[in-house]
């Protein structure tokens, strides 16, 4: 039996359908019953709790040899970094409370940075908590979403235009996360560890924002641009595409690092494992809808 959480969002859904996939038993943590039906009609366990509630996680993790763990996103926190800390402590009470024998842990590339990396910084700190355990932990330092890239869908399919957050020409590890998940569940169903490790998930090949908008532009068969945002700008527009004040400010960061070339792996004896899914096959997953209909004759 493995406990998935994350399951309504993308890595943790794509976890749980690989190991349902290969007949093993499987149980997700959800905070709303109704959004576990879907998953006890496909076979699996529900528990409803919050990852927030040291005391419902231990009790999903009763009884299972292995467990996915995410901290889940949320664009609107006041401090995103403080509920973070939350999230890591009780995922470590709830594990010196009822061990397992491998926790896979959704952790970010440059995790490994102290600070300067906006909302990765909770990573820093998440891994050095989670390290205290008796319980092998894998840390999924996953590269930059391709998922990201969505954010700016509304611009790119009626005006054209891609807003670039950090420098455009800066290449960038890049991972989708239908890449993650399989990276999560394949370190799920591999030999347990002896000790804690740390995967470096990326995509088949680094990619620049240039790269973006040229595959946005094949797939809509449109020219797509690119238009630079200011460095003292990105905070406000982040604002004004809806994200919370605190957010917006840790993402400004993360734009800065990404500018600067701050965002690599750490340099070790980490094992690398490189997804396969291209900027190009991505975009055309989820946007392709979006080109022109050819029209029959």
């Amino acid at each position: 039996m493995y406990l998935i959480t994350g399951v309504t969002g993308n890595t943790g859904r794509v976890v749980a359908e690989q190991l349902l996939s290969k007949g093993e038993k499987v149980r997700v943590l959800v905070r709303d019953a109704a959004k576990g039906e879907p998953w006890k009609a496909r076979g699996a366990e529900v528990a409803v709790g919050s990852l927030e509630d040291a005391k419902a996680l231990a009790a999903a993790l009763t009884g299972v040899k292995g467990a996915y763990l995410i901290i889940p996103p949320d664009m609107q926190a006041t401090d995103a970094l403080a509920r973070g800390a939350g999230f890591v402590a009780a995922f470590k009470a709830a594990l010196e409370q009822q061990p397992v024998a491998h926790v896979v842990y959704l952790s970010s590339i440059a995790a490994h940075l102290p600070s300067g990396t906006g909302p990765v910084v909770m990573h820093f700190h998440g891994e050095a908590e989670l390290r205290q355990l008796t319980t092998p932990v894998t840390f999924v330092r996953a590269s930059y979403f391709m998922e990201n890239l969505l954010a700016f869908t509304t611009p790119i399919t009626t005006a054209g235009v891609l807003p670039a957050l950090s420098d455009p020409e800066r290449a960038t590890d890049m991972v989708a996360t239908v890449d993650i998940g399989r990276a999560a569940a394949d370190s799920l169903l591999g030999p347990t560890p002896n000790q804690h490790e740390v995967i470096e998930l990326s995509g088949p090949t680094p990619y620049t924002l240039q790269d973006a908008a040229a595959a946005f532009g094949a797939t809509l068969q449109r020219e797509v641009t690119i238009a630079r945002v200011p460095a003292e700008a990105v905070t406000e527009t982040l604002v004004q595409a809806g994200i919370g004040a605190n957010m917006a400010g840790l993402y400004s960061e993360m734009s800065a690092a990404l500018s600067a070339g701050v965002f690599q792996f750490e340099a070790g004896t980490a094992k690398r494992v490189h997804g396969t899914t291209t900027l190009a096959t991505f975009i055309e997953s989820v946007l392709g809808s979006h080109a022109p209909q050819k029209q029959s004759t």
